[in-house]
C-alpha cells in the first residue's frame, strides 16, 4: 500500500522574478529625480500632483511586492509543515499495522489483515484529498487577494497614463515609470495566477 506525498509549492522563482523587475527602482527613482530638478524649467517641470500620484503609485507597487513576498513565504511554510505533519501520519499508522500484525496469533485470517488494511486505505485516500483540496482553496484565496490589488493598482496605472497623454509637461519622464510600473504589476499578476492542479 502506497501514497503520494503532495511536493510543497516553491514560490522562490516568482518572488525572484519580481525582485529582477523592480530591482534598483529607488536608486534609479532618486537619480531621474536629481537630474530633473537639475535640468527642470518653469516650462519643463511636471505638476506637483502629478509627481504625487506617481510617487503614490510607486510605493503601492513597492507594498504589494512586499506583502506577496510575505504570502508565498507562509504559504511555502504551511506547505511543508503540512506535509512534515502527513509524513509523520503516514508512519504511525504504518507502525500501528505493524503492531497489530506482530501480536496477531497464527490463526489469524489473512482476510481479517485485508480488511483492516484496506480500512486503513481508504482512511488515509480520504484525509490525503481532503488536505489536497484545503491546499488548493487557500491557494486560490491567496491569489485571489493579491489579483484584486493588482488589478486596482493597473486600473490606476491606466488612469495616469491616459492623463499624460494630453499633458506636455515632462511626458516622457512621467510615462516611463509608469510604463515599469504597469510592467512589474502585470508579472505579479502572472505569479499570482493559481497554479494548475496537475502541475503540483
Amino acid at each position: 500500500m502506497s501514497t503520494t506525498t503532495p511536493t510543497p509549492l516553491n514560490p522562490s522563482l516568482a518572488v525572484e522574478r519580481i525582485r529582477e523587475i523592480i530591482v534598483g527602482r529607488h536608486l534609479e527613482k532618486l537619480e531621474q529625480r536629481v537630474a530633473r530638478l537639475e535640468a527642470a524649467g518653469p516650462n519643463n517641470s511636471a505638476p506637483a500632483h502629478l509627481e504625487d500620484r506617481l510617487c503614490t503609485a510607486e510605493a503601492r507597487l513597492e507594498a504589494l511586492q512586499e506583502s506577496f513576498q510575505r504570502l508565498t513565504s507562509s504559504n511555502q511554510e504551511y506547505h511543508e509543515i503540512r506535509s512534515e505533519q502527513q509524513r509523520e501520519e503516514i508512519q504511525r499508522l504504518a507502525s500501528q499495522i505493524q503492531q497489530i500484525a506482530a501480536q496477531k496469533s497464527a490463526d489469524t485470517s489473512s482476510q481479517s489483515i485485508l480488511q483492516l488494511e484496506q480500512k486503513i486505505g481508504t482512511w488515509l485516500t480520504n484525509w490525503q484529498s481532503s488536505l489536497h483540496n484545503h491546499l488548493n482553496d487557500r491557494e486560490t484565496r491567496l491569489a485571489s487577494s493579491i489579483r484584486g490589488e493588482v488589478a486596482t493598482l493597473w486600473e490606476n496605472t491606466e488612469s495616469q497614463i491616459t492623463r499624460l497623454q494630453s499633458r506636455s509637461l515632462d511626458r516622457d519622464s512621467v510615462e516611463e515609470r509608469f510604463s515599469r510600473i504597469a510592467e512589474a504589476a502585470r508579472a505579479l499578476a502572472e505569479c499570482a495566477m493559481p497554479t494548475p492542479s496537475g502541475n503540483r
